[in-house]
């Protein structure tokens, strides 16, 4: 194989950011797009130039000449189109969370082992490079060992300023403050400091369709202490901010813009010298910061199929976060700290 012959299932966040992120790699080819009907995915497909336009994921699974697909439905339906495609042989590239529930994960990686097909889940923040490079100071000691590290992520989201009735602002169909942006802040704090261990959690409100707010509070296997606040109805919220206090010094990432993947700074201080340090400067990405994440990631996605290996983040990740979620949910529901497994 010297190319990849993707398929998109959706049209939302597929036209947005995979139909671009797809374009731009040399090694891909994107050859098929489908949604929930004929007259919704041709427009889409011929606006981009498409050739092949589909009224349903099940027909671009039975028709197509595609090796991957990618998925960015709600939660509540991704499982059945990814366990599809992979039956069908075609690697697939999922959104998080995988679904609502656990055992739609479990489903998932399953059928993923049975039929040997490589599989990613789009987790951006590992993409970044503010990132990346604060990942890596914490873990070759730079600031010692971590003590504690308080994460505010507060913004009003699209969903909620315009109160338009869609599933991002209904649980059970994968919404919510939890699932939308607790899922990334999960993966990305284990990806960091290590397997988290302890959990007490809040979230709000308590009744409703959809958690709007997330408290949470846990202990690392290391020994260091997290909190964790995320609100996605917060009117001219502050923006996203990661403290990560050490030993010999501190980090601090911050996005005040409202591309919530774009926009990162990345300040170092280290003892005793009693300022921080800038070392990657807020980019501006022109509201584009997440179309240029998936654009990475897809990448990576590309080689590691043309190299036949396996690509990370993938479904073994996308299932710790659905059970890390779980125990968010279990530690709201019982009021006490819950005791991850793994």
């Amino acid at each position: 194989m010297s190319q990849v012959r993707f398929g998109v299932v959706g049209i939302g966040f597929g036209q947005y950011a995979l139909v671009p992120a797809i374009r731009a790699n040399e090694r891909a080819v994107l050859v098929a797009i489908a949604a929930s009907s004929l007259d919704r995915a041709a427009p889409v497909a011929e606006r981009n130039g498409i050739p092949e336009a589909y009224g349903g994921w099940q027909q671009l699974l039975a028709e197509s000449s595609v090796d991957a697909v990618c998925i960015c439905v709600p939660p509540s339906i991704q499982p059945a189109v990814a366990i599809a495609a992979m039956e069908s042989g075609k690697n697939v590239f999922c959104e998080k969370p995988l679904g609502v529930d656990m055992e739609n994960a479990r489903s998932m990686l399953r059928a993923a082992r049975a039929s040997r097909v490589k599989h990613m889940i789009d987790l951006e923040f590992r993409e970044l490079d503010a990132w990346q490079r604060a990942r890596d100071l914490v873990q070759s000691g730079h600031i010692g060992d971590v003590r504690n590290v308080a994460v505010n992520w507060r913004v009003e989201t699209k969903a909620w300023s315009s109160e338009k009735e869609t599933w991002k602002r209904r649980s059970a169909d994968g919404g919510g403050a939890l699932s939308l942006f607790g899922s990334h802040s999960l993966d990305y704090l284990e990806w960091m400091f290590g397997p988290l261990e302890r959990v007490l959690a809040r979230l709000e409100p308590r009744s409703g369709p959809a958690d709007s707010r997330l408290d949470a509070w846990m202990d690392t296997s290391s020994g260091a202490t997290i909190s964790l606040s995320i609100a996605v109805d917060a009117y001219i919220g502050t923006g996203h901010r990661v403290e990560i206090y050490g030993e010999k010094g501190s980090i601090v990432l911050e996005n005040v813009s409202r591309d919530h993947l774009g926009g990162f700074s990345l300040s170092v201080g280290i003892k005793p010298n009693p300022t921080m340090e800038r070392i990657v400067e807020a980019a501006d990405t022109g509201g584009e910061g997440r179309v240029r994440a998936v654009t990475l990631a897809i990448e990576r996605f590309v080689d590691s199929l043309l190299e036949g290996k396996q690509p990370e983040p993938n479904l073994t990740h996308g299932l710790r976060i659905q059970e890390l979620m779980e125990i968010i949910r279990e530690s709201d529901r019982r009021g006490t700290w819950q005791t991850s497994t793994s």
